[in-house]
C-alpha cells in the first residue's frame, strides 16, 4: 500500500522491512559487543599478561580444549546417559557401594499385570529365579559380560538367593522374592543385590 506524503510516494511494507532490519542490526551489535567483552578482549590480554600461573586458561570461563578432547567428553557423556537409563530409578548410579546390599523397588501394579500374563502362558522364564536374576543383571544393570556360572544358594518360602559369576571376575549376589504368590506358579522379582569385593 502506498501513501502520498509531501509529494513522495511511501510504501508501508518497505518501512516495516527497514525497521525490522534496523532492530536486527542493533541486536547483532549488542551480541558482538557482549562476545568481545567476555571472550575477544580476554584472548588479546592473555598474550600480553603473564598467564603462566593459570594452567589451561582458555577464552572466557571455559578451559581451552582441543577438538579431540571435546569429542572424548561428548562420547563419555553419551555413554553415561545410556548407562543411566538402565539403572533402577531409586539407585544413584554414581554411588553404588561395594559390600553393601542395594534395594531394588518392586512396582506391585506391574507385578500384578505380569503375574496375569504368566498365568495365561506368557513369559514362563519369570517362574525361574535364576532366569530372573540373569535378566535383571543384563537388562537393568547393563552387565553384558559372559557368565561363568549361576548358582541358586537357597530357595524357600517365596525367597531365593542367587550368585552369578562372570568371566571377568565380577560376582553378584541377588535376593529374589515372590511378591504376590508363593510356590511354583508365582513370579520372581529381584528385591536387592550385592557386589562383593
Amino acid at each position: 500500500m502506498q501513501i502520498l506524503l509531501n509529494g513522495y510516494k511511501i510504501n508501508k511494507e518497505a518501512i516495516k522491512t527497514k525497521k525490522l532490519f534496523a532492530v536486527l542490526a542493533v541486536i547483532l551489535v549488542l551480541i558482538g559487543a557482549f562476545y568481545l567483552t567476555k571472550v575477544g578482549f580476554g584472548r588479546a590480554s592473555d598474550k600480553s599478561n603473564n598467564s603462566s600461573s593459570i594452567p589451561n586458561k582458555g577464552a572466557g570461563p571455559f578451559p581451552a580444549l582441543t577438538l579431540k578432547q571435546r569429542l572424548l567428553r561428548i562420547e563419555k557423556l553419551m555413554k553415561y546417559k545410556k548407562w543411566l537409563k538402565t539403572q533402577p530409578k531409586d539407585i544413584d548410579p554414581l554411588d553404588v557401594p561395594m559390600n553393601k546390599w542395594i534395594n531394588v523397588p518392586i512396582d506391585l501394579k506391574k507385578v500384578k499385570l505380569t503375574q496375569i500374563e504368566v498365568d495365561n502362558g506368557h513369559r514362563p522364564g519369570l517362574l525361574d529365579p535364576e532366569q530372573v536374576a540373569s535378566d535383571f543383571l543384563y537388562n537393568q544393570l547393563g552387565i553384558k559380560d559372559k557368565m561363568l556360572s549361576i548358582q541358586l544358594e537357597s530357595k524357600k518360602n517365596g525367597e531365593a538367593n542367587c550368585l552369578i559369576v562372570y568371566q571377568n571376575g565380577i560376582k553378584v549376589k541377588l535376593n529374589l522374592v515372590q511378591p504376590l504368590r508363593k510356590g511354583p506358579t508365582g513370579i520372581w522379582a529381584v528385591k536387592r543385590y550385592f557386589v562383593p569385593r
